[in-house]
């Protein structure tokens, strides 16, 4: 059992599942500022 490859996929799911919800966050309060990260 492999915690670690466990730990990051489970952090990299976490990091574009907030990167997603940002993103539509922003677009809901309509906001077109260019901010890209």
């Amino acid at each position: 059992m492999n915690v670690t490859a466990e730990w990051s996929s489970f952090m990299r799911m976490k990091k574009l599942y907030l990167s997603n919800y940002v993103n539509i966050v922003q677009k809901g309060r309509g906001g077109k500022d260019g901010k890209r990260s």
